[in-house]
C-alpha cells in the first residue's frame, strides 16, 4: 500500500511508475491488485493486459492528471495508441475510458475518477 499526501506540483512513484498532477494538496492512496479475477472478463472483452491493476483512492483533493504505467511495446505503429483504452473496475461492474494521450511508458487520463484502474490493449495487437 502506497500513500503520498502531496502539495500542489508534478509527482512520480518511483515504485510503482504512477504520476500524477495536482493544483493543490492531495492525499492518494494505492496499491496493485491481482489481474486473475479479470482475466475472463478482458478475454471476453477482447483485450489484454497492458499495464498493472493499481486501485487508487483519493482520500483529499482531485487530481488534474493521472499518468497509469504501461508495458506496451509502441514501436512505430502509431494506431496501437488509438487501441489503448482506460478499464474501472467498479463494484456494480466495469466500463473503458478513452486515453487522453499516451507516452513510451505511460498513459494520461484528465480529471480522473477512481476505481482499480489500469491500461489495456485491443486482442489484434497481441496476435491473438
Amino acid at each position: 500500500m502506497f500513500r503520498h499526501r502531496t502539495p500542489k506540483g508534478r509527482y512520480e512513484c518511483t515504485v510503482s511508475g504512477l504520476r500524477w498532477v495536482c493544483d493543490r494538496d492531495v492525499i492518494l492512496k494505492y496499491h496493485f491488485r491481482n489481474w486473475e479475477p479479470y482475466s475472463q472478463l478482458l478475454k471476453d472483452m477482447q483485450y489484454g493486459q497492458g499495464g498493472p491493476l493499481l486501485d487508487i483512492t483519493m482520500e483529499l483533493g482531485e487530481l488534474e492528471e493521472v499518468h497509469l504505467p504501461h508495458f506496451v511495446c509502441l514501436g512505430t505503429n502509431p494506431s496501437l495508441r488509438n487501441e489503448m483504452k482506460i478499464l474501472h473496475v467498479e463494484e456494480h461492474g466495469v466500463s473503458v475510458e478513452e486515453v487522453h494521450e499516451v507516452t513510451r511508458f505511460h498513459a494520461k487520463i484528465l480529471h480522473p475518477k477512481f476505481s482499480a484502474i489500469s491500461v489495456i490493449l485491443s486482442y489484434i495487437f497481441f496476435g491473438t
